[in-house]
């Protein structure tokens, strides 16, 4: 295994510093932010589930660094920050889009689906709470609400949900 992270790292090494450098100009915070990307790899090992490339997992996980960076450090930043803002905005947009598609497929679920879904996303309700609400077991709830959730996911081919 830690051959296989060997081989990845001299692999994307250049792409990954090339990808981080056009976000942050200091270099000696980019290679630390490679190395944060692979410790947070090494660590994350066992949840890397083969829904994406390797390669495309490591590049999300630089991606979370370099906002955790950001974040952490943003009193300090000038430059980089309008950068990094305009990153993490972009983001923010994409997650409206998804979030609109989220709602629009929701929306045309059948009516005990439809109300499970909004009553634990729109309202945080717990699933016995939900099931008090519709008259269903909270199992009912909760196995219902996982199985949307995931014909979702592959409908809409996202991975974080």
């Amino acid at each position: 295994m830690h051959e296989d992270i060997e081989e990845l790292y001299i692999s994307c090494y250049p792409e990954l510093h090339r990808f981080l450098s056009r976000h942050c100009k200091d270099h000696t915070v980019v290679d630390d932010l490679i190395q944060a990307t692979f410790l947070e790899a090494l660590k994350s090992m066992e949840s890397y589930h083969h829904q994406s490339s390797l390669k495309t997992w490591l590049f999300a996980i630089a991606k979370h660094q370099l906002y955790r960076h950001y974040r952490k450090h943003a009193k300090d930043m000038e430059a980089d920050t309008r950068i990094g803002v305009q990153m993490i905005q972009e983001d923010h947009a994409h997650t409206a889009l998804l979030a609109n598609e989220i709602i629009h497929k929701v929306n045309a679920l059948t009516q005990p689906q439809r109300d499970i879904m909004r009553l634990r996303l729109l309202y945080g309700l717990s699933f016995k709470e939900i099931g008090i609400k519709i008259g269903q077991t909270e199992n009912y709830c909760r196995v219902y609400y996982y199985r949307i959730k995931e014909k979702l996911r592959k409908e809409l081919h996202y991975d974080d949900m």
